[in-house]
């Protein structure tokens, strides 16, 4: 704010008030002339043409110091027009006094100056002119200088003060508007940790909550992978007890093959008994043959030896008969036997994949449930990082909160400095 425009501010208000002041006398000034029986037409007169300048000043130039020079003018104007309708009566000149007094809001103290000076060439002029108007009994000349050296005791100090008063209103106006612009560059700053403290608050709330429920979530997470890592290290057992198992099946269907080919050794070997049987029982036959072809040539003494050789070879056919069934029997067992030993082979062979198989899932679950226990330690680390996270958004969260309450009091506060800025604006311009 322009200081000069603020004190010129100041003298209008001023200035117009004083006006009040000096047209509100001019009531006083004709009682007084009707109570000491002076003539009222010059009084009001005079007192017409006395008041039409200054309202004419404060009119069309309110802000100016010629205005206020002419309204001290005017003042002791009003007050020679009152010592004189007051017959010169020594209380009336106290009005002199007074009205330097009064001047003093002014500001100006050119006015004072202007006024004492008016005052005083009145009181000379008079003296000499129309003393009875200006003493009510006969003054020698040196009453008149004292009187004169009052009114410069009063004007010096009252001149002085209208000077200090003029100093102090743009003064007052250098620190109103120092302080109001700080006042609204504070209310904007204020307003604008408010909205931040504001921000800050529901964004450390929102990051809290987030942080809750990533939390929550990741304790759910660490739950699975604990029940997956807990499932690995089963499965991992598990599937090594079937390796071992499968394993111990090959080893018992290796030994059952051995059997087995024992088993067809044996079976071979009783064929070949068989086959040795059946070619004893044939040359049996043969030799029974030539016993009864002889006991036949040999008549009754050969009877008893044909029954033994006719016996024999009874027996002998009877022990072909049974040894071809034996081998018949030995070749269908060799035969189911070369069919269980191939089985025996097939399944050993998937036994054997079985093993190489349950063995790379045993490895890969091992791996499995090692990396599940890895990534669960790393699942601690970051919910302890979490947890150290939610610490800490709950503290901003707090310290937004304080930093938003201490923001708003804040504001609270320079609100009523603006209003007691406004109010003292307001009452500097009144």
């Amino acid at each position: 704010m322009n200081t000069e425009l603020y004190l010129s501010k100041y003298r209008i208000a001023a200035n117009r008030r004083y006006l009040g002041i000096l047209l509100a006398q001019v009531p006083i000034v004709i009682a007084v002339a009707a109570y000491n029986g002076v003539s009222l037409f010059a009084i009001v007169a005079m007192a017409l043409a006395i008041c039409v300048v200054p309202v004419l000043a404060v009119w069309h130039m309110p802000e100016t110091r010629i205005t206020a020079i002419i309204l001290g003018v005017a003042t002791m104007f009003t007050t020679a027009l009152l010592i004189h309708a007051g017959k010169g009566g020594p209380e009336w000149h106290f009005h002199v006094f007074a009205s330097l007094a009064i001047l003093i809001m002014l500001a100006d103290p050119f006015a004072i100056l202007a006024a004492a000076g008016t005052i005083a060439v009145h009181h000379v002029l008079f003296f000499f002119v129309a003393p009875a108007s200006l003493f009510d009994y006969q003054a020698a000349f040196p009453v008149v200088l004292l009187h004169a050296a009052f009114v410069v005791a009063e004007t010096i100090p009252a001149a002085i003060t209208a000077r200090i008063l003029a100093r102090a209103t743009m003064a007052e106006a250098l620190a109103t508007a120092q302080l109001s612009g700080q006042a609204e560059t504070l209310h904007h700053h204020v307003d604008a940790i408010c909205y931040s403290g504001q921000q800050l608050s529901q964004s450390s709330q929102a990051q809290a909550a987030a942080v809750e429920q990533s939390t929550a979530s990741l304790h759910q997470q660490v739950d699975d992978i604990r029940s997956i890592s807990v499932a690995a290290q089963q499965s991992g057992r598990l599937s090594a007890d079937s390796v071992e198992s499968i394993s111990e099946s090959a080893k018992q269907m290796a030994a059952l093959d051995q059997r087995i080919s024992q088993l067809v050794i044996a079976g071979e070997a009783i064929k070949k008994i068989a086959a040795t049987v059946q070619s004893f029982a044939f040359q049996t036959n043969l030799l029974a043959l030539n016993a009864a072809v002889e006991a036949a040539r040999a008549g009754e003494a050969g009877a008893g030896f044909a029954v033994v050789a006719d016996e024999v070879r009874s027996l002998s056919l009877r022990s072909s008969e049974a040894a071809r069934q034996t081998e018949d029997q030995v070749n269908l067992v060799l035969s189911e036997t070369a069919g269980v030993r191939s089985l025996s082979l097939e399944v050993r062979k998937h036994l054997e994949q079985a093993v190489s198989s349950s063995g790379s899932v045993s490895s890969e679950i091992a791996v499995l449930a090692q990396k599940a226990q890895s990534q669960l330690q790393q699942l601690h680390s970051v919910q302890q990082a979490l947890q150290e996270i939610s610490k800490i958004s709950q503290d901003n969260a707090a310290t937004a909160s304080s930093t938003n309450e201490a923001a708003q009091a804040i504001q609270s506060t320079n609100q009523s400095l603006r209003q007691t800025v406004a109010d003292l604006v307001s009452l500097s311009n009144n």
